[in-house]
């Protein structure tokens, strides 16, 4: 996911100028509450988090949980 903005950021796009308008915090409220419902798979984890998998197994992170609601 870093190199999903880099053509963009050469064009002058800077994604962070973004984030405070209410636009983009309307939509983004609803992908967080949906990504914090969601179980994240400990292989996908692992395949693309390597130490943050470790942490979880190693107990030093806990696994994200769904959310109930």
């Amino acid at each position: 996911m870093l190199c999903a903005g880099a053509g963009l950021q050469a064009s002058g796009f800077e994604s962070r100028y973004y984030w405070p308008q209410v636009s983009v915090q309307k939509e983004l409220d609803p992908l967080m509450v949906n990504l914090s419902a969601a179980e994240i798979p400990l292989a996908l984890l692992r395949q693309y988090l390597p130490q943050q998998y470790e942490a979880v197994r190693e107990c030093d992170l806990p696994k994200p949980s769904p959310k109930p609601g």
